[in-house]
């Protein structure tokens, strides 16, 4: 009779999937590093509300910012953030994460940064939480690790001021992070990435290209390890039996979570396509924008393909060199050997990870190489197909690369080092031991300290828009009393229109009802566009210009008086039906 083969040697290998999780070292791991994560970023909140004078006030952007977000707290948002170029990013999933926090807080501009250093704390715990899924313990701790040294390496005011290019920046990272577990096969992973993808595109429609590239990737890898769970088989009965067990309690959660994930994605993109679909079609904004970037010509072209390079070894360089973005436009006329030499470093460690991963067998590693690979070849797209002039802003998100890859690399290592203590009689590594945990996370929670401080003085750092605090100080007066509680607000100089977004937030803010003119539509949307029949108006024009005057000259109109903003000396007219 042939001898009976064991029960490991006979049964096939199984696919990839995420290990087992459980176990005290598990929960202290994570519980250690979630708190790290919200540790930081709570101080920052902290700061913003305790030690930023309420009088703080934004102004441009993120004025427009703060009154998205107002609207979205009523239910009223359909779109994305504004551009310059009369359309708005595709859609408001980040301006309904704001909105929450930020009627909590008081719905101030205090209010709209502390929510805003929340959301990215969320965002910052939501990788950490999804590397925890994968049950070890050390990943855990050094992931948590490598997101707050990234926020201490970037510039801190990106984690604070509320813009939506750094918004993109943890975002960017939990995408990656989120597109790298794909490969274990499950609808939650899928969804999930999906989800925050829609995240980053919703946001910046210059994420696109990222978006579309790795959710390509990561669909590969999802379709193979589906194929491979169809056509692998437990060996014995005793096998069948386990991971039937198993398997029913397993698959009731993944059933839960894939209809809430599934319930989540189709709608966080109901308000864009209701928009589009209750507008005439030429004048919807999905229309809109896909129209801009299939016929608009810039007068200076696109960057050519090695300009697009040099940007985005720039972006790449931020991270380990801590370097500014400097000025708004890039230098792509040169690229220095230490930019030459980072952006030869990331390409290499990407392909690195594939190599060895495959080697190693590895297919966290593998995928992890595949999914930084495809957002290597999305950020140099991107770069290249920017309309006009190459503002760093644009293509910011690649800065998160970097540490992206550092995680990456840690899921290849742990299996690698995990592999070897497994195979190696009497000298088995236990990657989960206390005397390895420990360590790590003290540096992590020292870590903690460290970043929460740099948020904080940045927080009390960043500058208030003293144009829009001494124009709201003259609406102020001028309304005082009266009990207006509708206003209607014209931008006569168009330059000056940073100021007048800023007050027009401050008076939604306290509950005015505001509408603007036509001309501001693209500003401010067309639903708060008005026939101003209201009996105040506000009229915003710098000082002197031919519009002033012009102005002035109108029956019931005072000048309120001047300030000094950052376009120069702007004018507040007041305008009283009689």
């Amino acid at each position: 009779m042939a001898p009976e083969r064991s029960t490991a040697a006979a049964a096939p290998a199984r696919t990839a999937g995420p290990p087992p999780r459980g176990g005290r070292s598990a929960r202290w791991a994570v519980l250690v590093a979630a708190l790290a994560v919200v540790a930081a970023f709570g101080i920052g909140v902290l700061r913003v509300l305790g030690g930023v004078d309420d009088a703080f006030r934004f102004d441009g952007d993120q004025a427009l910012t703060g009154l998205s977000v107002h609207e979205a707290s009523t239910l009223e948002r359909e779109l994305g953030p504004y551009s310059r170029y009369g359309w708005s990013h595709p859609g408001p999933l980040w301006f309904y994460l704001l909105a929450p926090p930020m009627r909590l807080f008081g719905g101030d501009d205090v209010a709209l940064m502390a929510a805003g250093v929340l959301v990215n704390g969320l965002l910052a715990l939501a990788v950490v939480l999804a590397v925890h899924r994968l049950g070890r313990p050390l990943l855990t701790l050094a992931t948590a690790g490598a997101v707050l040294a990234f926020v201490l390496r970037m510039p801190a005011e990106m984690f604070v001021d509320v813009w939506s290019p750094y918004a993109l920046l943890l975002g960017t990272l939990l995408f990656l992070v989120l597109a790298a577990r794909v490969h274990t096969g499950t609808w939650p992973a899928l969804l999930a990435m999906l989800l925050s993808g829609s995240f980053l595109a919703q946001t910046h429609v210059g994420t696109a290209p990222l978006v579309g590239l790795v959710v390509l990737t990561a669909g590969a890898s999802f379709v193979l390890a589906r194929r491979a769970r169809r056509t692998t088989a437990p060996a014995t009965d005793v096998d069948a039996d386990a991971d039937a067990d198993a398997d029913a309690s397993s698959r009731v959660r993944s059933t839960r979570w894939t209809v809430g994930l599934g319930a989540l994605l189709v709608a966080v993109w109901v308000p864009p396509v209701l928009e589009q679909l209750t507008s005439p079609l030429r004048e919807g904004n999905l229309v809109r924008l896909v129209s801009f970037f299939v016929n608009h010509e810039e007068p200076g072209g696109r960057p050519s393909p090695a300009q697009a390079l040099i940007a985005v070894g720039r972006m790449l360089s931020m991270t380990p060199y801590d370097r500014d973005p400097g000025p708004w436009e890039m230098d792509v006329s040169s690229l220095p050997l230490s930019v030459a030499l980072v952006l030869a470093v990331q390409v290499l460690a990407a392909v690195a990870l594939v190599v060895l991963g495959r080697r190693w067998g590895s297919p966290a590693g593998t995928w992890w190489g595949a999914v930084l690979c495809a957002a290597l070849a999305a950020a140099f797209l991107a770069a290249v197909t920017v309309t006009g002039v190459l503002y760093w802003y644009l293509v910011l998100w690649v800065a998160a690369l970097p540490v992206a890859t550092a995680v990456g690399a840690m899921h290849l290592l742990h299996d690698r080092f995990a592999a070897r203590g497994e195979g190696g009689a009497g000298r088995r590594l236990d990657l989960a031991r206390t005397s390895v945990l420990v360590p790590v996370a003290v540096v992590v929670v020292a870590g903690s300290v460290v970043a929460g401080v740099s948020l904080g003085r940045a927080a009390v750092g960043l500058p208030s828009a003293y144009g829009v605090v001494g124009a709201t100080a003259l609406v102020d007066d001028a309304l005082e009393g009266t009990g207006t509680r509708a206003v209607h607000v014209e931008i006569a100089t168009p330059e000056v229109w940073p100021v007048a977004a800023g007050v027009v937030n401050g008076l939604v803010a306290e509950g005015v009802d505001v509408t603007v003119d036509r001309r501001s539509v693209e500003l401010f949307g067309a639903d708060r566009v008005g026939p101003g029949d209201e009996d105040v108006a506000l009229v915003f024009a710098a000082t002197g210009s031919r519009e002033h005057e012009q102005t002035l000259g109108n029956a019931g109109t005072t000048d309120l008086g001047s300030v000094e903003t950052e376009e120069g000396p702007t004018s507040v007219l007041l305008r009283v039906r009689g």
